[in-house]
């Protein structure tokens, strides 16, 4: 039987491309509307999508956190759904005011937001990011 010095715990590949933390009160990016596929239905509407990588638990751990969330860009709805997706999606640019709730590892992180949307006046909100 092992002993508890003898056992590690996996932790992720060293990730240099993820920022620290970046929910802080001087966070700026460019969002870019997008239009998701149903989220409900029959296998024809909204079908099981395999991921672009072998899911095995050995090979998952060979990835960083960066590289998982580039490789599965969010799906986007079909031109024969009821959400048409635009031609050229709108951008705006998020710009974090102050935390809310917010910690490394948390979850949701909470933080009031300010969006500019490129051709309108700035809204200001609060965010589940």
């Amino acid at each position: 039987m092992p002993l508890w010095s003898d056992i590690h715990f996996w932790r992720p590949p060293e990730d240099p491309e993820r920022s620290p933390f970046p929910y802080t009160s001087v966070f700026i990016v460019t969002i870019t509307e997008h239009v998701p596929p149903r989220p409900f239905g029959l296998p024809s509407v909204y079908p099981f999508i395999e991921p672009p990588y072998d899911t095995s638990d050995e090979h998952l751990k060979t990835f960083t956190q960066t590289e998982l969330v580039v490789s599965c860009p969010p799906l986007e709805a079909d031109d024969d759904t009821d959400s048409a997706v635009p031609k050229k999606p709108a951008e705006a640019t998020l710009k974090v005011e102050r935390p809310i709730a917010v910690e490394d590892g948390r979850g949701p992180q909470l933080v009031a937001c300010t969006v500019t949307p490129q051709k309108t006046a700035s809204a200001c909100a609060t965010s589940a990011i």
